[in-house]
């Protein structure tokens, strides 16, 4: 069978004075050998002519009637992996002699174009993950990338994500193609164990060739659930504000966690397991794996990025042991804020640098201590407000001026009838500044008894006693 081919010439001037005359021909790849690809003059004898890059073992002619035939298969992604072809455009240069005097040259030009042939593959039938259920909502799993051999439109790959055994589709998850081509699996929605312990998706993977070609691979992704005796975080999200003039090694936050097993199952474990933006957040941070300590390590700009979260992952040393996450969402300003600092003093010495102690029926408005506020800015951004926000029901502020206040008892204490809660006391001071910063202080607090009260039975004991004496008789 003949099949039709579109040659588009760029040049044919045959004449006299012309040594070399040059042809494109457009030709799709995978055509069946013998195809015609072009036909020559027939009045005039042309041969191969062999310029040493072995293309001309790609074809046939045939001088009876000019017919220049397929000998071999055109299979582009073949031929550009192999080099044979001029990769840019993927050309093969075919060269036939005029087989008389003065011998000419007309050089064909086979630019192959690429059919959608491949199908998109993944190397693995089915992927299987391992998720606690308390992963935070934004939690990305990496995934592996299908492959595509074919060339542009062709080549590049859309990804469906289809629940498998629900009509609605609705599950906790989603596809997110990135930008720099990343492939991930995003929680979208809580994940409760004791509803679903395990979840299977078909990722359907197709190109954009006309028509489409596709395959699919398989997501089993187990549900683990939470071990009593795992990593406990102290906090589970951190919101920071950070000047872009933030020296390198600053550390800038630190994830507290506990764990009530000893050895290497006590031992926690720090690391960041995701972030946003995911092409630049390893550039800047990095936590200790054994404090929990986030550190800046590369200087912010705040022109390239204004934000980040980072995904941190705790776990403890053991055998079997289950990850927690907490989310840092990290906000750097263009300005160079500075927070209000405070100098305290209080009139009795605090327990452990943390520890208020009160006596019991401390007189109302006595002074507990003296604190004197300051912020290196100017304008709006250095000027302070303040406020107690827990334990104002035991202590007041008594302002001195702008900068400076008293601590002082506002109610009197009978620690044997306390009915408010006096553990700690937390004051706000914050500045005016856009965003504005806080410092926020926080003590114990403990009230220490006075000997105020005395002894008392819990219950009393009536109770008859009879005597009989003899009378006039000496008692003992």
């Amino acid at each position: 069978m003949f099949y039709i081919v579109f040659l588009f010439i760029i040049s044919n001037v045959f004449c006299k004075n012309q040594e070399q005359s040059i042809i494109y021909i457009r030709v799709d790849e995978e055509l069946p050998l013998s195809t015609i690809l072009f036909t020559t003059n027939n009045t005039i004898t042309y041969r191969l002519f062999d310029t040493g890059r072995n293309h001309n073992s790609f074809v046939r002619y045939d001088s009876f009637n000019g017919h220049l035939s397929l000998a071999r298969s055109l299979d582009r992604e073949y031929l550009c992996a192999q080099r044979i072809c001029s990769c840019i455009q993927c050309q093969l240069t075919i060269e036939l002699i005029e087989w008389q005097i003065p011998y000419r040259l007309l050089q064909l030009i086979l630019n192959i174009d690429d059919i959608n042939d491949h199908i998109p593959t993944f190397s693995s039938k089915i992927y299987q993950f391992n998720l606690m259920e308390n992963v935070p909502i934004g939690y990305e799993i990496n995934l592996e990338q299908a492959n595509d051999a074919d060339l542009n439109e062709n080549s590049r790959i859309n990804y469906e994500l289809k629940y498998l055994y629900e009509k609605n589709n609705d599950g906790p998850f989603e596809i997110v193609t990135k930008i720099n081509g990343g492939l991930t699996l995003k929680v979208i929605k809580e994940i409760d164990r004791e509803k679903r312990d395990h979840y299977e998706y078909e990722l359907i993977a197709f190109d954009n060739g006309q028509p489409k070609r596709q395959s699919s691979t398989k997501l089993y992704i187990k549900i683990d659930d939470m071990n009593d005796n795992s990593v406990v975080l102290v906090e589970t999200h951190i919101r920071l504000n950070i000047s872009e003039n933030t020296p390198v090694g600053t550390e800038l936050t630190r994830i507290h966690a506990t764990d009530k097993d000893i050895g290497l199952n006590g031992k926690i474990h720090y690391s960041i397991s995701n972030g946003l933006p995911s092409s630049s957040w390893m550039d800047y941070f990095r936590i200790s794996d054994s404090t929990g300590i986030l550190t800046l390590v590369n200087p912010f700009d705040y022109e390239s990025e204004q934000s980040y979260r980072l995904i941190i992952q705790v776990r403890d040393l053991g055998e079997n042991s289950i990850a927690h996450f907490a989310t840092i969402d990290i906000f750097i300003t263009d300005e160079n804020d500075n927070c209000p600092q405070a100098f305290i003093t209080f009139v009795e010495p605090l327990i452990n640098d943390s520890i208020i102690s009160i006596r019991e029926n401390t007189p109302i408005g006595q002074i507990l201590a003296h604190v004197s506020i300051s912020d290196q800015d100017s304008d709006l951004n250095g000027e302070m407000s303040y406020r107690i926000e827990y334990g104002y029901d035991l202590i007041g502020i008594r302002t001195i001026d702008q900068k400076s206040f008293l601590l002082v008892i506002e109610r009197l204490i009978d620690r044997e009838n306390i009915n408010i809660q006096l553990d700690k006391f937390i004051i706000i001071i914050q500045d005016h500044g856009q965003p504005s910063k806080i410092l926020r202080l926080e003590y114990k607090i403990i009230i220490i008894d006075e000997n105020d009260s005395p002894p008392v039975f819990n219950q009393s004991i009536n109770c008859n006693i009879q005597i009989n004496p003899s009378e006039n008789q000496s008692l003992g």
